[in-house]
């Protein structure tokens, strides 16, 4: 039987056994076609302007980097998103292993590391104050509640003073909360505001003596009250409504409980409140039309924007994320919308093309960015590829740009975006800048040419693919050659199965990101590993190669995964029998001008697989430098 009759006859014997492959086929995320990166033709299809030499465009790049680590005799428990705030003026806090540090953003240093009495469970700066409400210390004195307010002086650490009490959320400048049962804490940079239903109380953030009380209800309003609140940069501001009557926002001076201003909404339905430092948006129903009104934290009325959209719902609500000049920009969902209030009408709205983390947020007023989130253990085409962003220009101009270092996003402090990346026994933490540089190939592929990139039916020559005894034969996977919206000339992904299309048989070699050099690869092969995931095994199995295996009794949806550096490239190779993709990833040559790295050929040893591999200890994390902080200049 000659080989081409060989491969049809195989491909009708698995073309059923491929849908339970499929999630081994995951489609790459694309890039938005909007990116001005320039333009050439491969094969005869066109790569919607992908950049040409010598053209300059923004890109990221590592600011600082930071781990963080337990103190001696402290176990270490990885943080994420959750445990990870960006404060306001400055500061990060980063919360792990029972202690708090609060870095400097700027910089990378920490300024202070503070030990709440008991588990933290929020947290929140503004000013000079650093806010935590934890659970009740064993040392305490009689316990009236089972939570502690705590508050340390946020440059020197210093504790300040101790409350008692439950509240629902500590809310930096920028942040809401909806339907307070207890209290909430509105922290501004003029002094912390203590909200209720129906009482507020301001405080002194040095002592934490309460210096003036306020009652909120409404004299008209006989019925429950239907209460949000948000923090701006200098206001606590409440908006409350009656059951069938208008809904009223008032902003109350932190230092004197006064109202510094208010606004009559009139009858709102299905109303939302979201906030920035500087904005406050309410979006509702006006005569069936979802429309968004905003104020600035002046109290002026910015827009009242009416959203023409069929994929608009009210039962979520807009996010407000920020304004420039006339304009006031706006998300829903994977949609960015900017609203002229000059014209009082819309600029434009667009497409965002990555969801799944927190944002968008405004990038230092000059331009709006979306980051990818925490990655998925049972999404093969996560594992090894750097974290995508989406970089929109004020004038809804989109660039796809992949982030150095994989991560999750916390957020934006001025022109500085931080991640978090878990590794085992600590996590890092990184601070990234645009700044513009001149790339040689696509700046979505953070400049390496398109040609560097190989085909990955290709990466196991014949000889090799023949070792492994089961008669594969490649199927290159279609549509892969989209990375970041970039057509390359050959397929990234490659399955390979066998005539009986057993499933067992079935294993896929998937190039996952090609780097300027073998240190960026190795950074972003071990970006965001779940190490510390219940429903896998994490295993070191050599320098730069890593095993994620599902544990037993795990959905049949996380399959065996072995993620490989050889060189600048990083390769994952993922099937149903582990033993089958740690020979196949031992197995790999180098590529190009790859470094060989240390891996397992089939036939050495007395047995193949998993269960002959010796963990290893995970390379620690480079010291990031901390260069003097500027302000670099790019175009959007």
């Amino acid at each position: 039987m000659d080989r081409r009759t060989r491969e049809l006859l195989t491909r009708r014997h698995v073309f059923s056994c491929l849908m339970v492959f499929a999630v081994l086929a995951l489609t790459c995320t694309a890039g938005n076609p909007l990116a001005e990166n320039g333009g050439e033709e491969i094969d005869g299809g066109s790569s919607a302007r992908t950049s040409v030499p010598g053209i300059r465009a923004p890109g990221w790049e590592v600011l600082w980097a930071a781990s963080s680590t337990p103190e001696a005799g402290l176990d270490f428990n990885a943080i994420n998103g959750a445990g990870a705030l960006l404060g306001f003026d400055g500061a990060l806090l980063v919360a792990h292993s029972g202690v708090l540090d609060v870095y400097n953003t700027a910089t990378g240093q920490i300024r202070r590391r503070v030990h709440p009495p008991a588990e933290l469970l929020d947290m929140g700066q503004a000013g000079a104050v650093v806010m935590v409400q934890s659970g009740d210390s064993p040392s305490s004195l009689p316990r009236y509640s089972s939570r502690v307010l705590t508050a340390y002086d946020a440059y020197s650490g210093g504790l300040l003073w101790q409350q008692r009490g439950v509240t629902d959320a500590i809310m930096q400048p920028g942040e809401t909360a909806h339907h307070i049962h207890e209290s909430a804490v509105a922290m501004t940079t003029r002094g912390p505001v203590w909200l209720t239903t129906y009482t507020s109380y301001g405080m002194d953030w040095r002592t934490g003596r309460f210096t003036w009380t306020r009652e909120n209800r409404r004299p008209d309003c006989h019925e429950d009250i239907h209460t949000y609140t948000a923090a701006t940069r200098s206001h606590a501001v409440i908006m409350q409504a009656c059951p069938e009557g208008d809904a009223v926002v008032e902003a109350l001076d932190p230092e004197t409980g006064r109202t510094a201003w208010w606004h009559n909404l009139g009858q709102l339905r299905e109303v939302r409140i979201r906030a920035t430092a500087d904005l406050i948006a309410f979006s509702h129903a006006d005569q069936g039309a979802p429309t968004v009104t905003v104020f600035d934290d002046s109290g002026e009325r910015l827009a009242d924007a009416t959203i023409i959209d069929p994929e608009f719902s009210l039962d979520t609500g807009m996010d407000v994320v920020g304004h420039s000049g006339e304009d006031v920009y706006f998300s829903y969902g994977w949609t960015l919308y900017a609203f002229n209030t000059g014209r009082d009408a819309p600029s434009w709205q667009g497409s965002v093309p990555v969801a799944g983390g927190p944002g968008p947020w405004m990038l230092d007023d000059r331009a709006i960015i979306s980051v990818s989130g925490t990655p998925n253990i049972r999404n093969v085409g996560e594992l090894g590829r750097p974290t995508e962003s989406t970089v929109t220009d004020l004038t809804g101009r989109q660039q796809t740009l992949p982030l150095p270092v994989r991560g999750s996003p916390v957020g934006v402090s001025g022109d500085i975006l931080i991640t978090v990346t878990e590794e085992p026994g600590s996590t890092r933490i990184s601070a990234l800048r645009l700044r513009n540089h001149t790339y040689s190939g696509p700046a979505a592929l953070r400049g390496i040419p398109r040609s560097k990139w190989p085909d990955a039916c290709a990466l196991l020559p014949g000889d090799r693919l023949e070792s492994l005894g089961g008669g594969h034969l490649p199927l290159p996977v279609r549509g892969s050659r989209e990375v970041f919206g970039v057509t390359l000339p050959h397929e990234t992904h490659c399955r390979f199965a066998t005539e009986s299309g057993e499933e067992s048989t079935f294993f896929e070699i998937r190039v996952q990101w090609v780097a300027e050099h073998p240190d960026a690869a190795r950074h972003i092969a071990a970006g965001d590993l779940p190490w510390n995931s219940p429903s896998v095994e994490m295993r070191v199995l050599g320098p730069g190669t890593y095993l994620i295996r599902p544990l037993e009794g795990e959905p049949e949806t996380i399959v065996t995964s072995v993620i490989v550096t050889r060189g600048r490239h990083v390769i994952v190779v993922s099937g149903r029998d582990p033993d089958l993709v740690v020979e196949t990833a031992g197995i790999l040559p180098p590529i190009a001008d790859a470094v060989q790295v240390s891996h397992h050929r089939p036939g050495s040893g007395t047995h193949h697989g998993v269960g002959r591999v010796m963990t290893t200890s995970h390379p620690g994390p480079e010291k990031g430098r901390t260069p003097e902080p500027h302000r670099p200049e790019w175009e959007g």
